[in-house]
């Protein structure tokens, strides 16, 4: 067992993610921070790579099925963030989710490509991207938001893409 502590954080402002080959990924939602630690090889010890600069109001976290890509949620921002995990001190590509607050994350290799899902809390909606690393356009916007039952809390997507579940929030208790 490993105990990673991350500077300033308390409660629930906490992200964590981690990825197949063990790296883990920590937000610090109060300090808008990302903290990175690569898994041990033979002994207790991980090594902690970070902070890195998140944008503003960070929350969700998703990661590509290949671990190449981290997908940020900036709520404050009205964009997510996509970091290329191979050298995290290269300033992130932004998605931008125009008049939103990007909250919750998903993604899901389908048969035509990757998808990134996004939850936001403020419009109660959901939208699509398209993940297309390389293209003239690498991010698209696959049809308009989709509308929620309430406000998003998160998002997770079924083997192969085929479900996505939201789990909201319910406002009339």
């Amino acid at each position: 067992m490993n105990t990673l502590a991350i500077d300033g954080a308390a409660g629930d402002g906490v992200q964590l993610i981690v990825a197949g080959n063990g790296r883990l990924y920590a937000l610090n939602v109060t300090a808008e921070e990302l903290w990175a630690w690569d898994a041990p090889d033979t002994d207790t010890t991980a090594e902690r790579l970070g902070p890195i600069a998140a944008g503003a109001a960070p929350w969700g976290l998703a990661l590509a099925p290949d671990d190449s890509l981290l997908f940020v949620a900036n709520s404050g921002a009205a964009n997510v963030g996509v970091y290329d995990t191979t050298d995290l001190t290269i300033a992130p590509a932004l998605i931008d989710v125009t008049s939103a607050a990007p909250y919750a994350l998903a993604i899901a290799q389908t048969t035509a490509d990757l998808k990134l899902f996004v939850a936001d809390r403020t419009n109660k909606t959901m939208r699509i991207f398209a993940v297309r690393p390389g293209d003239p356009t690498p991010y698209p916007l696959l049809g308009g938001p989709a509308n929620l039952l309430d406000h998003p809390l998160d998002l997770v997507v079924s083997s192969g893409g085929r479900w996505l579940y939201a789990l909201v929030t319910d406002s009339s208790d």
